[in-house]
């Protein structure tokens, strides 16, 4: 006789990776761990922690930055790294930022990758956001950390829940006029 059946799983339950593939939710590339370990041995009052937050993009996407970046006096700066893009995708993508997207966010963004058809790539002055950072292999803990003084000094709209938000919601602050 056919019944239902609930499986429950939790992090007690017993299940081990075939071996043949990475966690994908864990996985950190070389130049980010690189960059990570040269943030945190800078002498500095920011600490740096994986993003665990969400940002509600005015209710027509979302935002899950990498890493945030936390001052000893509670200031912070979201973190977001594109490693591979495409001109299209990512010219959208940073319209939306500057339209709805939080004031304190850092774009890290690789310079390889980003060519439309025509190989045009995109360019720093068409993307108009004030925390775009271009990096090439390295990223430089210290240029990060003197724009997010920069972009820190910007006060933040007060926090409104992201419609499907299931981690902590993150407001985006407003553009001055």
């Amino acid at each position: 006789a056919k019944r239902p059946v609930t499986l429950v799983l939790s992090n007690e339950s017993p299940l081990v990776v075939d071996g043949h593939h990475h966690d994908q939710g864990t996985w950190v590339s070389a130049e980010e761990e690189h960059f990570v370990r040269g943030f945190e041995a800078l002498e500095s009052a920011w600490r740096i922690t994986p993003g665990a937050v969400l940002v509600d993009l005015d209710g027509r996407d979302v935002l899950a930055p990498d890493y945030v970046l936390r001052h000893a006096d509670g200031r912070e700066v979201l973190l977001e790294m594109v490693h591979a893009w495409r001109r299209q995708g990512f010219m959208k993508r940073a319209e939306l930022l500057r339209a709805a997207g939080p004031k304190n966010l850092i774009v890290l963004w690789a310079e390889r990758g980003g060519h439309d058809a025509e190989g045009k790539a995109a360019q720093d002055d068409e993307l108009g956001l004030p925390g775009l950072l271009r990096f090439k292999g390295v990223i430089s803990p210290r240029k990060v950390l003197a724009l997010a003084e920069q972009l820190a000094e910007l006060p933040a709209r007060p926090a409104r829940p992201a419609a499907r938000a299931a981690a902590q919601v993150v407001a985006p602050t407003p553009t001055k006029a």
